[in-house]
């Protein structure tokens, strides 16, 4: 086995590897928002803070959870992504 074949086989393992962690984080990241949305919906989860006004603005576990809906509606009927297609979010 030349080198350059075994580095690609490293790649393409780590590559697998950072997929599956991604996937479990995102799982986890989607349980705890549903665990706090039953718990206490009200409950502040995600405060933004702009340092040039001074605004505050606080998303509790409901709306952030319905924001997350409406984006995932968004992209599945009118972009069409389907499950397991990737999409990148830039904030």
């Amino acid at each position: 086995m030349t080198a350059a074949v075994a580095a690609a086989g490293a790649a393409t393992a780590a590559i697998a590897t950072a997929q599956a962690a991604i996937a479990q984080a995102a799982g986890d990241l989607a349980s705890y928002i549903s665990s706090g949305v039953t718990r206490d919906p009200a409950k502040p989860f995600i405060t933004s803070y702009d340092d040039r006004t001074g605004e505050r603005v606080e998303l509790s576990y409901a709306t952030f959870a319905n924001w997350v809906w409406k984006s995932a509606n968004y992209l599945r009927d009118s972009l069409d992504v389907q499950p397991g297609d990737e999409v990148a979010v830039l904030l």
